[in-house]
C-alpha cells in the first residue's frame, strides 16, 4: 500500500475464448489473505523457536539460532539477546544476529560495549515494562538512545520482550526491521509466549 504497509493478495485468472480459440476477456478473482498469511507467519516462527529450543544444550548455544529464527520467520533484519546482570542491576548484550548480506558489524560492536539500567533504552522498557514493547519508528522516537546508528543502517520498527522464567525476567530479546509499521497484536502475544518459552528453557 501507499503507506507502506504488506498485504497478501491471492490472485487467479483465467482467459476465455471463442470457439476459434481466440481470446475474448480475462477473469481474475482476488482474495485479501493478510490474516491468514500472518497467522501461518506467526505459527511456524513458534514451531522454530521450540524446535531451536529442542535442540540445543546451553543458552550460549541456543540464543543465535533463535534470533535467527525469529527474524526469518517474522520478517525482522536484526535480533538481539540481552541478559540481566544482577549484580549490577544492568542489561548486557548476550547475541546478536543479522544476515550477513546487511553487514552491520557497527551495530553489533555498539551493542556489545553498552549496558541497559531499567527503564533505560528499548531493552529497559521492555525490562521495566514487563511486556513488550513497539516503536512503529526508533530514529523518531526519545526513548531509543542508539537512533544514529539505526538511521545509519535504514532500521525503523523495533519490538523488545521480556525473557521471563515465571515471575522473573533474566533477559530482553529486541528486533528491528526497515519499514515503519504500527504495532501488531497477534505478534506482540506470540512475542511474549516467545519470551516465556525462551525463559522456561534458560
Amino acid at each position: 500500500r501507499k503507506d507502506g504497509t504488506i498485504v497478501w493478495i491471492n490472485l487467479a485468472g483465467s482467459i476465455v475464448r471463442a470457439g476459434d480459440g481466440a481470446p475474448l476477456h480475462f477473469l481474475a478473482q482476488a482474495e485479501h489473505i493478510t490474516v491468514r498469511k500472518r497467522l501461518e507467519a506467526l505459527k511456524a516462527a513458534q514451531f522454530a523457536v521450540t524446535q531451536v529450543l529442542a535442540e540445543s544444550a546451553t543458552v550460549a548455544e541456543a540464543a543465535p539460532n533463535l534470533l535467527r529464527a525469529i527474524c526469518e520467520g517474522l520478517g525482522w533484519e536484526l535480533g538481539e539477546m540481552w541478559r540481566v546482570d544482577a549484580g549490577p542491576g544492568v542489561l548486557r548484550c548476550q547475541s546478536t544476529w543479522y544476515p550477513p548480506e546487511l553487514e552491520m558489524k557497527e551495530i553489533e560492536e555498539a551493542a556489545r560495549t553498552v549496558t541497559f539500567a531499567r527503564g533505560a533504552g528499548l531493552p529497559g522498557h521492555a525490562w521495566a515494562d514487563g511486556g513488550p514493547v513497539w516503536i512503529p519508528d526508533v530514529t523518531e522516537d526519545p526513548k531509543f538512545v542508539r537512533a544514529p546508528i539505526a538511521t545509519k543502517y535504514g532500521l525503523h520498527r523495533a519490538i523488545a520482550f521480556p525473557v521471563r522464567a515465571g515471575s522473573e525476567i533474566t533477559g530482553v530479546m529486541a528486533f528491528f526491521g526497515h519499514d515503519i509499521r504500527e504495532p501488531d497484536e497477534q505478534l506482540l502475544e506470540t512475542a511474549a509466549h516467545i519470551g516465556s518459552q525462551a525463559g522456561q528453557f534458560i
